[in-house]
């Protein structure tokens, strides 16, 4: 297996055939093929009977699948749409899906349709490796789930066309609808949305909602105050809802009580103009209402820069304890300006939010001491998460139940924390931007997404940079490299990792530690890009610094990089040794999942000598080893390992069943590296199948992409397997062009396995067109090749190719003897069902190939 498609098959895949659920987080079912997980279930809690607004629902109920509600602030948009979408549940059983888009969130940017599709896909459980990249690829993922399915859709607070379109099914099997303050008339005209302008209520439903919400009569003494405060109200239902919620809680007080104090409070929010001014009075008298701690509560509450918030959050952001963050929050949802979601969690609408903050006495100081209390707890919460994601090795189940429990916290947190980080980093707490930032590293490495990643990294960057905070930059420049490694962009890492380097010769505190971890990831970047000798200096280096700061898991992480150079430079008894010394380090000192990596590269390197059972052991414990710790990415890297054997042993069906998940995985991670090298050997098993259109298109697709990538090693690797089916096919004069091809590259990479294989593909060609005197110098030269580079598969081939041409020259005797030989060899690597068709070529042989087979579990 060759050296560069080590670690570039980093991906998630499913387990052997079954299908991956999402449970919630980074918990994961495990399913047989054709099961499903229950549909979404995102819509908010439904406010019903709906008052005044028959009319409305008629319309929203008529069976049209697009519809855009816009109108003013507060009259009730997303409450229509989501009362509309529970009324439409039994009609569309297959989920519903509600986003915010937040066009209109005080201190929030609007959702861009990548982060709205992604939300979206993940409610449809997907796994964040599952979810394709970039806005028009999620589209396409999106329409595609959707097709044949009834589901309704709520796209609440939007922005404009451009933020909607992508976001939309391509059929009319589902229902949409859009809610806006503003018109939309480009979505409107392209997407036939049925318009709906929501009106404010008219004054008898306006009264008979407040009468009904305070606990009045409408009819009764107080008819004329509720009138008359609705009015005030401009018949806008928030600030309807808000006073009678006054009412309620203090019921000997009359309308007309509330109306002289609705009247006397003139004090809008500072969004609210024009259009807004009728809610200010009733935001204000709310306000004044609450007891003075809560009312403090409410406006630190208000700078919130995420979502939504949970209690311990919340006691941070506003200076109090959780006992009574909690029981604050609970009054103020008493008072309807909270809302309550799932899993503990409460929201702030977004007017509301805004008010409380146009009400805070302190101003920008105040705004800054909440976000650092924030900041401060999430730092710490993130700390304790990020621990638990290290899980030793052999992993146990309570490390590995802390470690799914971290991981659902992260995601769950993620849009907040991100927030968080963002709104930091405009005040002047670099050195807490850099330690949350580098606290998040290890989960958005694992469980993305990545391209938030890389702008969260660009930001802290940034943020270090004009502080001259040169250790902080350099962290966030080495873990932006590290992504982009993931990404299969080794150029753009490379350059992260250089600029990293380049900021620790200013911060020569801590400039050895962070140098050596720069240096190893420096080192797998130029490794993929070819750079070998540069690498290997940038790793030995790494090794030194690191065994001189007795830095023992660094030690065998630079170790495994040194060993899997060796691999890439077709050096495999070097590097067997070098990642056995990597492994036993790694086993005492380093996590659970840096051991599974190196026993994979381990397996490779012994796979390479021939040494197929110990490989096969190799790659199962560490499959075994992610498949407990639930790390996706490396399951898909161990039956990637697994697939390729499965080639070596003659088991293509099992090969291509394997390799064909991983290729889905690959794809969908845009990991161009992963995708190539799986691609190859699927060609291979395809063509062995007969299954020549498929063997065509996977082998024509992994030579573009080996192509585009300038990986000549892989690019000569897979036109020659271009040139054996083109063979098989029958178009020999095309088989030769591309086995030339091949041999010149890899005889001007000086890489003896590459020229074996070619020569012995040459051989076979040159046979079959009864040139056996050329064939049988081919072969003969692929075998001392094959010998060099250790190759047993590449020799049993050699002496198969040796063996026929000697039988057609009429030498039977050594040519069953070089048979004999081939035939002993893929006993010895465990590819019995080759050995075994070279055993019916011998009749006559007493030996019997042996009839059990190493069954490969996944």
């Amino acid at each position: 297996m060759s050296g560069d498609e080590i670690e570039a098959n980093r991906s998630l895949r499913a387990d052997g055939g079954a299908e991956v659920f999402q449970a919630g987080g980074d918990q994961y079912i495990f399913g047989a093929p054709g099961e499903r997980p229950a549909p979404a279930r995102m819509l908010p809690r439904d406010t019903a009977p709906l008052i005044g607004r028959d009319a409305e629902i008629a319309t929203l109920m008529a069976g049209h699948t697009l519809y855009l509600i816009d109108g003013m602030p507060g009259v009730g948009k997303t409450t229509l749409a989501v009362h509309v979408a529970h009324r439409l549940r039994p009609d569309y059983p297959d989920g519903d899906f509600f986003v915010d888009l937040h066009a209109h969130t005080a201190g929030m940017r609007a959702v861009t349709p990548d982060e709205a599709l992604y939300q979206l896909l993940i409610a449809d459980s997907l796994t964040p490796g599952q979810i394709a990249v970039g806005v028009q690829a999620r589209a396409a993922q999106w329409r595609s789930r959707l097709a044949g399915r009834r589901c309704v859709v709520v796209l609440d607070n939007a922005l404009d066309r451009a933020q909607v379109a992508p976001l939309l099914p391509a059929g009319g099997d589902s229902v949409v609808l859009v809610t806006s303050r503003r018109r939309l008339a480009g979505l409107i005209a392209q997407h036939a949305a049925d318009p709906l302008e929501l009106p404010t209520l008219t004054e008898a439903s306006a009264a008979v909602l407040f009468a009904r919400r305070s606990g009045r009569d409408p009819h009764g003494d107080e008819a004329a105050a509720i009138a008359e405060i609705v009015r005030d109200c401009g018949t806008l239902p928030l600030p309807i809802c808000l006073l009678a919620a006054q009412l309620r809680a203090r019921p000997h007080r009359s309308a007309a009580d509330l109306l002289r104090e609705l009247r006397r409070a003139a004090h809008p929010t500072s969004r609210m103009r024009a259009e807004d001014l009728a809610v200010g009075p009733a935001f204000d008298l709310s306000f004044r209402r609450l007891p003075k701690p809560l009312r403090r509560f409410l406006v630190r509450l208000g700078m919130l820069p995420g979502a939504d918030v949970d209690v311990p959050a919340a006691a941070a952001l506003t200076g109090v304890g959780p006992d009574r963050a909690e029981a604050f929050l609970e009054s103020l949802v008493e008072e309807h300006l909270v809302v309550v979601g799932d899993g503990g969690r409460y929201r702030l609408h977004d007017l509301i939010g805004d008010y409380a903050r146009s009400r805070n006495p302190d101003g920008v100081a105040e705004q800054v001491a909440a976000l650092v209390r924030l900041a401060t707890d999430y730092e710490r919460r993130v700390g304790v998460a990020d621990r638990a994601l290290a899980v030793p090795y052999p992993p146990d189940p309570v490390r590995v139940e802390a470690r799914v429990e971290a991981l659902g916290w992260l995601q769950r947190e993620r849009v907040n924390l991100m927030a968080c980080v963002t709104a930091l980093a405009r005040t002047g707490e670099h050195e807490l931007v850099a330690r949350l930032t580098t606290g998040l590293a290890a989960s958005l490495r694992e469980a993305g997404p990545w391209e938030q990643a890389i702008t969260l990294y660009h930001l802290a960057a940034e943020n270090a940079a004009r502080h001259d905070a040169h250790a902080a930059r350099a962290a966030a420049l080495r873990e932006l490299g590290v992504v982009l490694y993931l990404r299969s962009d080794y150029e753009s890492a490379k350059a992260a990792f250089g600029t990293a380097l380049a900021a620790l010769h200013d911060a020569p505190a801590e400039a050895e530690a962070e140098e050596a971890v720069t240096l190893t990831r420096l080192a797998a970047a130029r490794r993929q890009s070819g750079e070998r000798v540069a690498a290997r200096a940038d790793a030995d280096r790494a090794l030194s610094l690191f065994r001189r700061s007795g830095d023992r898991a660094g030690e065998g992480d630079a170790l495994a990089e040194l060993g899997t150079l060796h691999l890439a430079d077709r050096e495999f008894g070097a590097a067997v040794d070098v990642l056995r010394e990597a492994a036993a380090v790694l086993r005492e000192h380093g996590g659970a999942r840096a051991c599974a990596d190196v026993l994979n590269r381990l397996g490779a390197g012994l796979q390479n000598l021939g040494q197929n059972e110990e490989a096969v052991a190799l790659h199962e414990h560490a499959l075994h080893v992610c498949r407990v710790l639930g790390d996706l990415r490396g399951v898909a890297v161990s039956l990637n390992y697994v697939g390729h054997l499965y080639c070596q042993f003659g088991e293509f069906g099992r090969a291509a069943a394997a390799l064909e998940e991983a290729l889905i995985l690959h794809d969908r991670m845009r990991s161009r590296s992963g995708s190539a090298h799986c691609l190859t050997y699927l060609g291979r098993a395809y063509r062995e199948l007969g299954r020549y259109e498929d063997a065509g298109d996977a082998t024509r697709r992994a030579l573009s992409t080996f192509r585009e990538m300038k990986n000549l090693a892989g690019y000569a690797s897979t036109l020659n397997q271009l040139g054996i089916l083109h063979r098989n096919a029958g178009d020999l004069a095309a088989a030769e062009t591309a086995h030339g091809e091949a041999l010149e590259v890899f005889e001007r990479l000086e890489h003896a396995l590459g020229q074996a294989e070619v020569l012995n593909a040459q051989g076979d060609l040159n046979r079959l067109r009864h040139r056996t005197d050329r064939a049988l110098e081919q072969h003969r030269r692929a075998l001392v090749l094959a010998q060099r580079a250790g190759s047993g598969e590449e020799q049993a081939r050699a002496h198969e190719g040796i063996g026929h041409c000697l039988t057609e020259r009429g030498e039977h005797r050594p040519g069953r003897d070089s048979i004999r030989t081939a035939r002993d060899i893929l006993e010895r690597l465990g590819a019995h069902p080759a050995a075994h068709r070279l055993a019916e070529l011998l009749p006559e042989d007493p030996h019997e190939c042996s009839s059990g087979r190493r069954r490969l579990v996944h």
